[in-house]
């Protein structure tokens, strides 16, 4: 749960801060996702989207996700939300 966490809160920066998506407090992550919508190409949003839907999992259903789903994400960050992304 901690490395969806990670992710998923290094997500959030990145949206914020780079391409200057605006989240309102108190948005649900399908909210969040809701946001994206408009400003990531196809694979960045897929790949925000798998993201929510593990860390919905393991943080409310208390379903953690297998280790190749979280070697998958944490794979796929970089190339979606690291560097110039």
């Amino acid at each position: 749960v901690g490395a969806l966490s990670l992710l998923y809160r290094g997500a959030l920066s990145v949206l914020l801060h780079r391409r200057h998506i605006e989240f309102r407090r108190g948005d649900t992550e399908d909210d969040c996702l809701e946001r994206t919508r408009k400003r990531l190409e196809s694979a960045g949003r897929s790949y925000f989207a798998q993201l929510l839907d593990a860390w919905k999992l393991a943080a409310y259903a208390h379903q953690p996700p297998q280790a190749e789903v979280v070697g998958r994400l944490c794979d796929g960050w970089a190339a979606h939300f690291g560097g110039g992304a």
